[in-house]
């Protein structure tokens, strides 16, 4: 299993401003776990991947939920600590378990100087910055944003585990094509993106690895 830490996410969502601007992203104490085996898994939000940096509330938590081998299992237990908001999940059998949290909506105002930040950040297209150019000064940005966040772990030994390639059923939702467990230094790495159970095209997609800056 790759063990370098690798964050894929979607432009647009979660990113917010200057002021703020933090992606969000959870971390597992081990990506490779023993059956039975009690694991901490952190959400944290920061700008220094992946460490741990600010908290985020459980108040704001829509669902945290944990799948193995495609059983769903029951919700992870979800507390607030210092940097972050830490899950405890146990496995009770072999097979890879897909971890993931969705937060409420959350509305937000950006400053002119904000969104033109935030739109490099989200590699906003022509078409989008062209419209903002023109409402620019006479309206306040506005809008409503929610952060969808997934991670995978081994549970033992894991033979036949597809389970990666289905969904499960996030508002937005990265979905890997190869299994996450067997990447190598060199892989490529190919994705779907999947918007209430439906396909999404036109969104882009970052990619930050551990220990470095640029994605």
């Amino acid at each position: 299993m790759l063990r370098t830490f690798l964050a894929l996410a979607v432009a647009g969502f979660g990113s917010i401003g200057a002021a703020s601007a933090h992606d969000t992203w959870l971390i597992p104490s081990a990506f490779e776990a023993k059956v039975g085996q009690t694991m901490r898994i952190d959400l944290t939000s920061g700008m220094g991947f992946p460490g741990l940096e600010s908290p985020i509330g459980a108040d704001r938590v829509q669902e945290a939920s944990c799948r193995l081998g495609g059983v769903k299992e029951k919700t992870a237990t979800v507390k607030a600590a210092d940097r972050s908001l830490a899950l405890t999940q146990s496995f009770p059998r072999a097979g890879l378990a897909t971890v993931w949290v969705e937060l409420k909506p959350r509305p937000i105002d950006l400053t002119d100087d904000q969104v033109a930040e935030y739109l490099d950040e989200i590699g906003a297209t022509e078409d989008l910055r062209t419209a903002w150019a023109a409402q620019k000064g006479r309206h306040a940005w506005k809008e409503t944003y929610t952060k969808h966040a997934k991670t995978f772990v081994t549970v033992g030994k894991v033979s036949g585990d597809r389970s990666w390639q289905t969904p499960v059923g996030m508002g937005l939702e990265i979905v890997p094509l190869g299994d996450p467990a067997s990447l190598q230094v060199g892989s490529d790495i190919r994705v779907r993106l999947i918007g209430d159970g439906n396909p999404v095209a036109g969104l882009a997609v970052g990619l930050l690895i551990e220990g470095g800056d640029e994605r």
